[in-house]
């Protein structure tokens, strides 16, 4: 029984994530293989999930409030910046890996003052 409830519960956490990846990546203008690349993960680790989830979800919230606009938000995903030796944003972002999903989130609370 504890094994169907934590394969539903997976099953759920994956629906939703898959959701909020796709509203994600149609927001910042994505390819198809970007937004995979999104959230490219193989863990199956919920704890995991959510992490990158959250730190996704917070690079988002804190760009609206930094430009509140949109468009020059993904201008800026798409610069390349000095402090990321010259990697744009969305290079990070898109590579998978945990800690540079943090290198940006700390980029832009700096940017935000934090």
């Amino acid at each position: 029984m504890a094994k169907k409830k934590d394969d539903s519960l997976r099953s759920n956490i994956s629906d939703i994530s898959n959701r909020v990846v796709l509203i994600l990546g149609q927001t910042w203008d994505l390819s198809e293989e970007q937004i995979h690349l999104l959230f490219n993960t193989s863990s199956s680790n919920n704890e995991e999930v959510k992490h990158r989830l959250t730190l996704l979800f917070d690079i988002r919230a804190k760009l609206d409030g930094i430009f509140h606009n949109i468009e020059v938000e993904k201008q800026w995903l798409r610069e390349k910046q000095k402090i990321l030796n010259g990697a744009m944003p969305l290079d990070f972002i898109l590579s998978g890996d945990m800690v540079n999903l943090q290198r940006v989130l700390g980029l832009v609370e700096y940017m935000d003052g934090r």
